[in-house]
């Protein structure tokens, strides 16, 4: 946050995928000093967030820290833009899917109402775009299991991802879905390979 004009302030967004997006607010009055310490509550109480996180409403309702109570009507306003962006690009959130076919092999799908659930799912972008968008570090990977996965209709299911850089840049997410009895082990370490292997890929190509 930035004081540019008696009046005005400038909101800059940075987020984890590398996009950037400014909003001016019109009607602020805060000097250099309040508008360091909007800064840093934001980062403070979004820093760590993903896109995901910050796209949901309790964003916008988000209460001010304590030394920012003074700014609260400024804190709510700047919360409601911040939520406002990131749903816009969580939506923008590309997916590719490969190896749908391979399910037909897995016994676990023999039954046609669950391969047809798990067809479906695999159609939900927004499903999908939730269950990769897990914060993990580069380089390593995340596991999440039957229940762990926050919604009963994926109890039965798993999900291993690592995420990839593109230069320094946090870009993307590789991710294995499939049943619980899937080899932990082999998937992570496959997921982690493909994750290094497409980031290292990805970022020749950004500097060619």
């Amino acid at each position: 946050v930035t004081a540019v004009a008696p009046g005005a302030a400038l909101l800059v967004l940075l987020f984890s995928n590398g996009r950037t997006e400014n909003r001016l607010l019109t009607g602020v009055s805060i000097d250099a000093t309040e508008a360091l310490m909007l800064a840093e509550g934001l980062q403070v109480v979004f820093g760590e967030q993903n896109l995901r996180s910050l796209a949901q409403p309790e964003t916008a309702r988000e209460a001010a820290p304590p030394t920012l109570l003074s700014q609260n009507p400024l804190w709510r306003r700047i919360a409601q833009e911040l939520q406002g962006v990131a749903r816009a690009l969580y939506a923008e959130a590309p997916v590719f899917v490969e190896g749908t076919q391979s399910v037909l092999r897995q016994p676990e799908f023999r039954e046609i109402e669950r391969l047809e659930h798990f067809l479906a799912l695999l159609q939900e972008r927004a499903a999908l775009v939730a269950l990769m968008g897990q914060k993990s570090a580069p380089g390593s990977f995340s596991v999440q299991i039957g229940d762990e996965l926050g919604r009963p209709e994926l109890s039965d299911y798993a999900v291993v991802r690592s995420p990839y850089l593109v230069g320094e840049r946090l870009t993307g997410t590789i991710g294995v879905v499939g049943p619980t009895r899937m080899d932990y082990a082999r998937v992570s370490a496959a997921v982690q390979l493909m994750a290094r292997a497409v980031g290292q890929a990805l970022t020749r190509l950004s500097v060619a």
